[in-house]
């Protein structure tokens, strides 16, 4: 019977753990498992504790989780001791990780150099916060080609001078060859099937798909930190990103649901009828976050197949209607004293004669952000959700500055830009 009793206890105990590990993510971003093989007991660190696991493991009084074969050989054992007390002190020669894409990887380490293709600015902006930019060899055209979507001389010099791996949709295979790259990340670029083509043409090298969104900053960063060897400088991005956002949500996290105004996110050109609905994982945290209710909930997917009309808007009537905008009207290239292009886009908005009796326009509560450099990156959406919260609850946020927010910001990646003389990146502006 205490035999029994000894089985089934070690099967809860694995059982358990692994409902934490699926669920935590979605409950609080703070209870979290750290993905890295070496994480024995599935919490959010590589410490003492995953020692003590596999320890326990070996002697037959737990049983194995799915990372608790630190050195990914097959087995655990004392060698995997050895390997987790590597990664602890930072010598490790390899290290094993589950991406995003939910593929096992092992990079190596130390990782010098690094092909980037990424969408979405997160990973680059996280990397130079935690110093490790400079490995970056090449990176795809929209960084690197002036007009590209996130080309931006002021607020990536560094980039310009980067070798052009090609476009995110088709990467320069050759180009790639010739620079040998260590390691290759991508964000979530699934309709491109970049990972695919990467493994495919270089199946000796790894490829990690990573993204560092606004729901998983706190995990991803971590992880980057111990990918990277900068578990330092992540833990302390971590800890002022986390302290911005919670000095915004604790005044909108208790408000009940008629306080909170409805939201409708999209994009905007001159005489578009069709709008994209945004939302997501992207989106919905900062609009939840700054105390508003997003009407576009269960329409969200790729930009390109789920908008919705003129006249499903004015049906919704929002009380808000955020427009993200392009490095052709916003961004760090423009003056900061001239908004013109974003005044002109806003304007032939305003005066849409179908939109007028909508609450949003009548109160004039129709804004625009810049969407390259404020909606993708990893901290920089603290910015955009100081913004958010300035429009949505005026009333509970006159303290927030996402101005100073967005100079520590700034100061934070090493980028001497004065804000004061480059940069449009909302309109209208806020009442100084």
């Amino acid at each position: 019977m205490n035999e029994y009793w000894k089985i089934l206890l070690c099967v809860l105990t694995a059982l358990i753990a692994s409902i934490i590990a699926c669920s935590a993510a979605s409950e609080n971003e703070e209870n979290f498992t750290l993905n890295i093989f070496g994480n024995a007991n599935l919490d959010n660190i590589i410490n003492e504790q995953d020692v003590a696991y596999v320890r326990d493991v070996i002697n037959g009084t737990k049983l194995a989780t799915n990372l608790s074969d630190a050195n990914y050989d097959g087995k655990t054992d004392e060698n995997d001791i050895a390997q987790i007390e590597e990664i602890m002190r930072g010598d490790e020669k390899q290290l094993t990780i589950i991406d995003d894409a939910g593929d096992i990887i092992t990079v190596p380490q130390p990782i010098n150099r690094v092909v980037l293709i990424e969408g979405y600015a997160a990973l680059y902006e996280t990397w130079r916060a935690l110093e490790i930019n400079d490995k970056v060899i090449g990176i795809n055209d929209r960084y690197v080609e002036p007009g590209g979507i996130r080309y931006s001389k002021k607020y990536y010099p560094e980039l310009t001078t980067k070798r052009n791996v090609g476009s995110t949709e088709e990467p320069d295979l050759e180009v790639i060859a010739s620079i040998a790259p260590d390691v290759f990340f991508i964000d979530w670029s699934p309709m491109y099937d970049i990972k695919s083509k990467l493994a495919k043409a270089f199946p000796h090298l790894p490829v990690v798909c990573m993204d560092i969104t606004y729901e998983n900053f706190t995990r991803n960063t971590r992880m980057t930190g111990y990918i990277f060897g900068k578990r330092e400088n992540a833990e302390k991005y971590i800890d002022w990103r986390n302290g911005q956002k919670d000095a915004v949500e604790k005044r909108t996290k208790e408000l009940l649901d008629d306080k909170r105004p409805s939201v409708f996110m999209s994009s905007y050109e001159p005489g578009i009828n069709d709008f994209p609905a945004r939302g997501g994982s992207r989106y919905d945290p900062l609009i939840n976050g700054a105390g508003g209710k997003n009407i576009c909930d269960g329409l969200v997917g790729l930009p390109t197949s789920n908008k919705v009309s003129a006249e499903w808007i004015i049906d919704k009537n929002p009380d808000i209607i955020i427009f993200t905008a392009a490095i052709t009207y916003s961004g760090y290239e423009f003056n900061a004293d001239d908004s013109s292009k974003l005044a002109a886009l806003y304007k032939d908005f305003m005066n849409r004669s179908e939109f007028a009796k909508t609450n949003a326009v009548k109160d004039k509560r129709v804004y625009f952000i810049c969407l390259p450099h404020l909606l993708y990156g990893g901290a920089s959406g603290i910015i955009t959700e100081a913004y958010f919260a300035k429009w949505m609850q005026p009333n509970l946020t006159t303290d927030i500055d996402p101005m100073e927010i967005h100079k520590e910001s700034l100061k934070l990646q090493g980028v001497n830009l004065d804000l004061a003389k480059y940069g449009v990146f909302v309109y209208p502006p806020l009442e100084k």
